[in-house]
């Protein structure tokens, strides 16, 4: 006699468990579905920010700017190589959809890496990458704060905090 003919209860526990598993699979389909969009996004806005980079380069490239050209290739050799990371492992997602969650993070950090080399880039030609808004600094003064200097005194009398200073000199001449 089989388990389930002793034990029809098991049938009855196992159906949800198993409607729980085929939702669940269903579910990480479209976390896999979602990871890829993700993925093919920042790739998209990675091929965008190595030609940014690379525009920069033929800038100045063309302004025969050897200091800029140099610091800009830097930074282009390691945009190109976290590009590189990026593509490899948006297409590995697709051979591999249970680690597809691992290799969109890969992405994800290859696109930080991205937007770090455009603004080192942008910072080799002088380029201002972003504003944080209108600011300003407001200074205040307190008014119980005495207008004269204490470390201004006429030479050979003893300052406020009661040092005596050397007399004056005139670099010119050392008199």
């Amino acid at each position: 006699m089989s388990l389930l003919a002793k034990k029809p209860w098991i049938l009855a526990l196992g159906a949800p468990l198993l409607v729980g598993f085929v939702v669940s699979s269903a579910r990480g389909g479209v976390a896999v579905e979602g990871d890829a969009l993700i993925a093919r996004d920042l790739l998209g806005k990675a091929t965008q920010i190595v030609a940014r980079i690379q525009k920069l380069s033929n800038a100045a490239k063309e302004a025969k700017d050897t200091l800029k050209l140099n610091c800009v290739n830097a930074v282009l050799q390691t945009a190109q190589a976290n590009f590189t990371i990026a593509d490899e492992n948006a297409k590995a997602m697709a051979a591999q959809p249970a680690k597809a969650t691992d290799y969109r993070e890969k992405v994800e950090i290859a696109y930080q890496n991205l937007l770090t080399a455009e603004t080192e880039a942008n910072a080799c030609v002088g380029q201002v990458t972003s504003s944080m808004g209108k600011g300003g600094t407001v200074t205040t003064i307190d008014p119980n704060i005495t207008k004269q200097d204490p470390t201004i005194t006429t030479a050979g009398t003893p300052a406020t905090d009661g040092t005596v200073r050397p007399p004056e000199t005139n670099n010119c001449t050392g008199a």
